[in-house]
């Protein structure tokens, strides 16, 4: 899923909340609607 692929394209790495908060809004600058945040912490089993 889109969700896995994101989660595994960060694993490891280490972000700041700054960051993350840039990640999170990076599907509204662009137009798009994802029904879950982007987060490391995201439960990719619960997305839908």
């Amino acid at each position: 899923t889109v969700c896995t692929c994101l989660k595994q394209a960060v694993s490891g790495i280490s972000y700041t909340r700054y960051q993350l908060g840039l990640a999170a809004g990076l599907p509204g600058k662009c137009g798009l609607n994802i029904p879950y945040q982007i987060s490391p912490s995201t439960d990719c089993s619960r997305v839908q």
